[in-house]
């Protein structure tokens, strides 16, 4: 039984779906079906303001919206459980993670700090606190943990930079400063992890994506501002699947974008809208084990499933 508070949707992907993918010259096939999930709201099961999603290993995923609210729901979208982060004047958290342990990780972003809970809600760990020294954070935007437990953070603001901690988020080191010369950094936004390691950023206001290895070498750098195909327009974060490719959500293109591992644009998917397939100002993406992409479409108060992009 679904939740009375959530809105539910099924349609075909072929008739929603705004994208060609190109991979070789030749045309990707479109799999499966979209749901959407979703009523504005600030009571439990409702949505205001998404702007993270992550799943869980038992299938649930978590959504962490403006108020301040880690909520999960189950895979076909029955709210399940919710709780709040332990300050909440300054609101406003913006990444999430799941550990290796299956707990949750949050970036508390005003308050300077990274916050794990248990699946079920207790807070496990405070990491940092507020200010600009190692292993402190100004405006910490997204967090990651590795197969080893080292946590990478993204922040801005008095420091504008890359943090990477141990479990007990003892300082490793950092790298990054203001700029747009490669390897700098605008208002970092998302963050991911490819399979074999790499640190995948979102460089939102540099309008590009940036992949460096564990240590702070800069890879690649993938995307330009604008409208057209392999072009960005504010991504705000950023996902990788079990094949290395990336997806990127388009804050100002109101769009979802796939890259391959090399960062060649893939495709486009979506557009600025309400219906079926499209979004607005999208903060939040992410691959499920099963391929199927969600995001967190933030003006419109949902999550949207859009299955399986890329077969």
């Amino acid at each position: 039984m679904r939740h009375p508070s959530l809105e539910f949707s099924r349609f075909p992907l072929a008739l929603a779906a705004l994208v060609t993918l190109l991979l070789g010259g030749c045309s990707e096939d479109i799999g499966g079906s979209s749901r959407s999930w979703g009523v504005r709201g600030k009571w439990r099961g409702a949505l205001f303001n998404p702007r993270a999603v992550e799943a869980l290993p038992d299938g649930s995923w978590v959504v962490l919206d403006r108020t301040n609210r880690i909520q999960v729901f189950s895979p076909d979208g029955e709210f399940l459980r919710g709780w709040t982060t332990p300050q909440t004047g300054r609101g406003n958290p913006r990444g999430l993670d799941v550990d290796r342990s299956g707990n949750i990780l949050v970036a508390d972003t005003h308050y300077g700090q990274v916050l794990r809970y248990s699946p079920e809600g207790a807070l496990l760990q405070v990491i940092g606190k507020a200010g600009s020294g190692p292993g402190e954070f100004c405006l910490v935007t997204d967090v990651v943990e590795d197969s080893s437990g080292v946590l990478t953070t993204l922040e801005y603001g008095d420091k504008v930079r890359v943090q990477r901690l141990d479990p007990n988020g003892r300082f490793l080191g950092e790298w990054g400063q203001i700029g747009d010369a490669p390897g700098e950094l605008r208002r970092p936004q998302g963050l991911a992890l490819s399979p074999d390691g790499n640190l995948v950023v979102a460089d939102s206001v540099n309008h590009r994506i940036q992949v460096f290895s564990p240590g702070g070498e800069l890879l690649r750098i993938i995307g330009e501002f604008g409208r057209d195909r392999g072009q960005l327009n504010y991504p705000y974060d950023v996902a990788v699947d079990k094949s290395g490719r990336i997806y990127a959500i388009e804050f100002g293109n109101h769009r979802l974008q796939v890259f391959s591992p090399e960062g060649k644009a893939l495709g486009i998917y979506g557009g600025a809208g309400r219906g079926r397939g499209e979004f607005s100002e999208p903060w939040g993406v992410t691959v499920l084990s099963t391929g199927e992409v969600l995001v967190a479409d933030t003006k419109n108060d949902r999550i949207q499933n859009l299955g399986s992009l890329l077969r």
